[in-house]
This record gives structure tokens, C-alpha cells and sequence, in this order.
């Protein structure tokens, strides 16, 4: 990419360029192809004043053209989706945790030791990997949470630490702790969902600049010359709206609770047990069978999968088990999964799981293993 020649009559320093260029770069996560930008010293003559900038790429150029090229329509079938969940209905702390679960179930995790197709790590760091390739670092959850945010006018910005980042979220006057990355577990945790202070006492979420330390090589707790806006110092809690009491109003009958999604998987009832039905997506590209699941007010243990569970989840490379009472797994089960896909059992059952998942009838292939 070409340098820019910034010429003006206003009074400004390489430090005033700097400043400005890095608001550029946090406030558009959007420009996922400039990592930052060099400046040149300013000149002045005449009371004019002279200066080059030059952006420095994220990553390589054929890779991020190619990223860039699907940028939006990737985008709009992100806001289509989190439309027709109902975010536009619903309050700023339910938008916020509607945004938040679409990325953590949507995106993989890829820290720089296990990146799958990346050509580099700053690659992951860009949100249009993340759309294009589904997985990406803490960085590139970061920006997307910030993406969605800014389209529904939630007030948010990106945090860094030394080794890490997140947001941190506006609702009323207060601000508050997101960070996707850390939520992003089978089933979705909320560990770091609208935080407060009080909350956030490890030392991954300390804010320090990206840029400076001092002489001990300790982060300087200025954001890059920006101030970062101070945590609220507890929790965020959803306020309850009282109904009014009236006495001729019949209590609503509620529905017996048959069936719950964890993570990426539906479980039901099966008499005394819970039985795994079937997968939310068939995109998914990893599950984890739980041993026991809550449903209702009941919790039960999974014994058994049912047919056509996971059928044609060709994307699906790893099926981790965790239930230690598995019997038995329905016909078709595993058909038409990845071909190399990946079985983790308990070690204690291993020897008789590798029975129960190699059978004919589930689906299985000899391309697969089971460990």
C-alpha cells in the first residue's frame, strides 16, 4: 500500500499523528488489513507542516484481498441471524449477550501453537479470517464483539493486557467486562459476561498499553494515550420488573420440560436417562457429549445416542465423550462425518467405547480413531 502526504497549517507533532492513527485503527476493527501505522517526523516550513504516513499490512496481501472480498456478505449474514433471534427487541444486556453467544458458538479458538490453515498469526488476529476461516485468537473475537456493538449502538471498546484482549461494554452509565474468548467452552460459560471490578481479578485482564512498558518491562497503565473507561465495581444485574399482584389472574400452567441444548447438542428424556437427539448445526466442527445433563429441574445421566445424531455433519472432526454409562449408539449415528474425524473417550472405557463406536451400523470409519 502507498504512503499518504499529510500536508497542513495546523501545529502538529509525529506524537499527535500517532495518536490519531492508532484511534483509527482501534475505533475500525473493520479495516482488518492495516495493523498500524509508521509516521514520518513532521516538518515544518512556512507554517506549513509536512509528514508521511504508511500502513503497515496485518498480514499478507493475497490472503487479506481474498478475506476482504467476503467481508460483507459474511457481515450481513451475521446481522440477519442475530436479527431474527430477536436482538433488535430486546434490552442492551440481552443484545449484548445474544452477540456474545453468536461468537463464541459460531468461531474456534486457534491460539499461534494450533492454527489450522493460517499462512501467519496475524492472520487470526483479523476479523475477516475469523468470518472467512471460523477461528481466530482472542484479538479477532475482540473485534467482532466491537463489529456487532457499534451496528446496534452499543457503546465498546477493545482492552488489551500484555498477552491478551477483550471489551469492555456501556449499559446505562456503567461500564463492564466481555471477553468471548474466555466463555468460549462447551457448553458456553459466562465467567466473564458484564463483569465488574470486584469480578475481574486476574492477572490476564490487567490494561496495559500495547505499545509501552517501563524500564522493568512492566505494562504502562495508559491505553495507548487513551484512558480506558473505569469498570463499574460490581457485576451487572438485570433489573426485575414487578408485575402487578392481581388475585383474579390464573397462574399459567407451565409445559413439562422434555428436552435442553448444551453447547452444540440436544439431549431428551429416555425414561430414567437422557439420550444425545441430535446436533445444533451441521457446521459444526466439533461436540462434547456430557455425562450428565440437567433438563428441567432433573438431572439425568446420558447412556445412549440416538440414530441419525450427527448425520451429515461433514464438517465434524472431533466428538469428545465425556458420559461414563454410554450403551449403546443408535444406527447412522456418525454417518457422514469427517472422514478422519477423532473419538475422545474416558481411559476407562476405552476398550469397551471402541467396540460401541466401531460398529458397522454407527456411521464409523476405518479412517478414524478412537483414543
Amino acid at each position: 500500500m502507498e504512503n499518504v502526504k499529510v500536508v497542513t497549517k495546523d501545529k502538529i507533532t509525529i506524537a499527535n499523528m500517532y495518536q490519531a492513527s492508532t484511534a483509527v485503527v482501534l475505533d475500525n476493527p473493520s479495516i482488518f488489513w492495516i495493523r498500524y501505522f509508521n509516521h514520518t517526523q513532521m516538518k515544518e516550513k512556512d507554517g506549513v507542516y509536512t509528514g508521511t504516513i504508511h500502513p503497515v499490512l496485518a498480514y499478507y496481501k493475497t490472503a487479506f484481498q481474498a478475506d476482504a472480498l467476503e467481508y460483507g456478505g459474511f457481515l450481513q449474514e451475521i446481522i440477519k441471524s442475530l436479527n431474527n433471534s430477536g436482538v433488535q427487541k430486546v434490552s442492551t444486556s440481552k443484545k449484548l449477550k445474544l452477540i456474545h453467544d453468536y461468537v463464541v458458538k459460531t468461531y474456534s479458538y486457534r491460539n499461534n501453537s494450533h492454527i489450522l490453515s493460517a499462512a501467519a498469526t496475524n492472520e487470526t488476529r483479523s476479523v475477516g479470517y475469523l468470518m472467512t476461516h471460523k477461528e481466530g485468537c482472542c484479538e479477532s473475537y475482540a473485534k467482532m464483539i466491537k463489529i456487532l456493538c457499534d451496528y446496534y449502538q452499543i457503546p465498546c471498546v477493545t482492552v488489551y493486557s500484555l498477552t491478551h484482549m477483550w471489551n469492555q461494554v456501556k449499559i446505562g452509565n456503567q461500564w463492564y467486562l466481555l471477553d468471548a474468548t474466555w466463555d468460549d467452552e462447551e457448553p458456553v460459560v459466562y465467567t466473564y459476561f458484564l463483569k465488574g471490578a470486584k469480578s475481574v481479578i486476574d492477572e490476564h485482564h490487567i490494561v496495559t498499553s500495547m505499545f509501552f512498558s517501563d524500564c522493568q518491562g512492566n505494562g504502562i497503565k495508559d491505553y495507548a494515550n487513551y484512558s480506558v473507561p473505569t469498570l463499574s465495581k460490581e457485576d451487572y444485574v438485570e433489573p426485575v420488573n414487578p408485575t402487578p399482584n392481581n388475585s383474579q389472574t390464573a397462574p399459567k400452567k407451565s409445559k413439562a420440560v422434555t428436552s435442553a441444548t448444551k453447547g452444540k447438542v440436544v439431549y431428551a428424556i429416555s425414561g430414567k436417562y437422557a439420550v444425545v437427539k441430535k446436533c445444533t448445526s451441521k457446521k459444526a466442527k466439533s461436540v462434547t457429549i456430557l455425562n450428565k445433563v440437567k433438563i428441567g429441574k432433573k438431572t439425568y445421566t446420558v447412556t445412549s445416542i440416538a440414530k441419525n445424531a450427527f448425520k451429515g455433519c461433514k464438517k465434524l472432526k472431533r466428538v469428545t465423550i465425556k458420559a461414563i454409562k454410554l450403551k449403546s449408539i443408535g444406527k447412522n449415528a456418525f454417518k457422514g462425518i469427517y472422514k478422519k474425524a477423532t473419538f475422545k473417550v474416558p481411559k476407562k472405557q476405552l476398550k469397551k467405547y471402541k467396540k460401541l463406536i466401531q460398529k458397522k451400523k454407527t456411521g464409523f470409519k476405518k479412517t478414524m480413531k478412537v483414543k
